[in-house]
């Protein structure tokens, strides 16, 4: 009987802990899905593709290149919408010219405007570019603490454990 009932409180332990903690998890973002990161035959294409999605700190954006491209980052707008590449300095580049490459980018802080475009030629003019506004992830948002969870789960734990004992 002691038994089935320690067993029970591991059981309901691992339970509450699981809903009360939560677990946030990144999300992978294919940059173009299927066509990946080319010149479009449609200048607002890659505009359409991250108007769709959410941004948070923590995901990443897949580039899937094929062919003479970039991929240069900007936190200005300037840069961006006037597709000035002919200073890059300043740009952070996180693939140059691939040729059947793949290229991760994790979405660090700080949170706010990004923007990526293609520095290759007339690429950005014709619509390999794209901006996105980086969120906190809203589990972060939470006034609570990951401590004072574990916490709340041990005691939920605990008051489900006297609740078996005494039924």
């Amino acid at each position: 009987m002691a038994r089935k009932v320690g067993l029970n409180f591991i059981g309901c332990s691992i339970v509450a802990m699981v809903f009360i903690i939560g677990v946030a998890e990144a999300t992978d973002y294919i940059v173009g899905e299927g066509f990946g990161w080319s010149v479009p035959s449609n200048e607002s294409f890659y505009t359409d593709w991250a108007s769709t999605k959410r941004f948070f700190v923590g995901d990443n954006l897949i580039f899937n290149i094929s062919g003479e491209h970039s991929v240069g980052i900007r936190t200005e707008a300037t840069y961006y919408e006037n597709c000035n590449t002919s200073l890059l300095t300043g740009f952070t580049f996180i693939g140059v010219n691939g040729s059947n490459s793949m290229f991760r980018h994790n979405i660090i802080p700080p949170t706010g405007p990004r923007y990526f475009l293609c520095t290759v030629g007339n690429h950005c003019e014709r619509g390999q570019k794209f901006s996105i506004s980086v969120e906190s992830h809203p589990d972060s948002a939470a006034p609570t603490t990951l401590s004072f969870r574990i916490l709340s789960a041990f005691l939920s734990s605990l008051a489900v454990y006297f609740f078996t004992v005494t039924s």
